[in-house]
């Protein structure tokens, strides 16, 4: 996951291995005022290209950080390139260090330390020695630093490395990574950046069995957003409690109602006995048609089991969903909203639980009780067999299924 936003729109175009976020979580300080400090790499001899001497203001090492970019490595070896990573890395982190000493504006000072930690994010998975340590610091300073917007990209960091060692946190240790982001989001005035961070956290730990602690945030956020003064963000808080009610589902029953497509009732109580595939989609949705052989395979194979699968149409038109159904031979029911006004985004059972990107693949037991929030490609599959044993006619392993989404947008322009 990543939800860091660069803080200008100057190019820092560098190749790079993707990051895996490892840092040992550090406890997150009160926020205080403190004068930046270099942060410095423990082995001063170490490589870099050394600072331009008449680069005396904060716009000139930024030019300098920018051209770092198009340099080429000497090599092309493996360790060559890395060699020549860990060069241009030290280099910016001395550039930032430099301009964080200046006189500088917020802007400047975001810009900044936003290379800053960067710089050290990256140095850290490179292997550079001592660079862990420096980075928790850097992301203490920007924390403790007097201005805000400083302390929004320290959070941020902190907040995502968190999550990317997820798995790997125990209980107390989950919960603190949540008492930050909560502690963050609370203080001060709500505004629409902090409520897509928070959203995106909420979505990334719905999927990884962290309903419990997605929904303690929820529950801190949406009184802020409800008594907020902008009546864009109080138009969001039903999508948050919706939200909250998904993430309340894992272990418990979801209500499923509504029309189908042919004007009948829906009757949820008939499904009861069966594992159901509760599916929202829509036809202009490109995962969802993607994801749609698949689970035409598992309901040939599981369906005579007990399987079964229930669509929630996100279209806008019945004859978009109808002609769909019709051309791929899906044979399961599809519940469509009768009125015009609640289609869409805004389809009853969406806007219940808070759904905000498609496609939302939820899987429910015989008893009625979900069991899984993301049942698409081989995680279906695994379920399936776990729920009702070998499959009853013969198939290939499901692909593994892409992870992404379309996305419900937030706040309208």
């Amino acid at each position: 996951m990543n939800f860091q936003d660069k803080p200008s729109v100057r190019p820092f175009c560098i190749c790079l291995m993707p990051v895996i976020a490892l840092l040992t979580m550090t406890s997150i300080p009160q926020f205080t005022f403190a004068q930046p400090a270099p942060i410095n790499l423990a082995d001063k001899d170490a490589d870099s290209i050394p600072v331009p001497a008449d680069a005396q203001t904060a716009e000139e090492l930024f030019e300098f950080m920018d051209g770092l970019g198009e340099m080429e490595p000497e090599g092309k070896s493996d360790e060559e390139v890395i060699d020549h990573q860990k060069k241009i890395f030290r280099t910016v982190l001395n550039a930032a260090n430099k301009i964080l000493t200046m006189e500088i504006t917020n802007e400047q000072a975001v810009e900044a330390s936003f290379y800053r930690l960067q710089a050290l994010q990256y140095l850290r998975e490179l292997g550079e020695p001592g660079a862990p340590d420096l980075f928790g610091q850097a992301i203490q300073a920007a924390l403790a630093d007097e201005r805000p917007e400083v302390n929004d990209i320290g959070m941020k960091f902190n907040i995502e490395l968190g999550l990317g060692m997820w798995n790997k946190l125990d209980e107390a240790q989950r919960n603190e990574v949540i008492d930050s982001l909560i502690a963050f989001v609370t203080r001060g005035t709500p505004d629409g950046k902090n409520l897509q961070m928070v959203m995106s956290v909420v979505d990334f730990l719905g999927d990884r069995g962290g309903s419990a602690q997605a929904k303690r945030l929820l529950d801190a956020t949406i009184p802020i957003y409800k008594n907020s003064d902008d009546p864009d963000l109080q138009q969001i808080v039903p999508m948050l409690e919706g939200i909250a009610r998904r993430m309340a589902l894992p272990g418990n029953p979801i209500l499923v109602e509504g029309t189908l497509l042919d004007g009948t009732k829906f009757d949820w109580s008939s499904y009861r006995g069966k594992v159901v595939l509760v599916d929202f989609w829509a036809t202009w949705c490109g995962p969802c048609r993607a994801e749609v052989p698949n689970v035409l395979k598992l309901y040939e194979a599981y369906h005579g089991k007990g399987f079964d699968v229930v669509g929630i149409s996100l279209d806008e038109k019945r004859e978009q969903a109808q002609s769909y159904i019709q051309q791929t031979g899906i044979p399961w029911v599809t519940i469509f909203s009768e009125n015009d006004a609640q289609r869409g985004w805004e389809q009853p059972l969406a806007v219940y639980y808070g759904i905000t990107g498609i496609p939302r693949a939820i899987l429910v037991d015989q008893a009625g009780k979900v069991v899984s929030m993301n049942a698409r490609g081989p995680i279906l599959e695994r379920e399936l067999r776990k729920l009702l044993g070998e499959p009853q006619a013969s198939h290939e392993a499901s692909p593994e299924s892409q992870t992404i989404e379309v996305a419900k947008p937030v706040l309208s322009d």
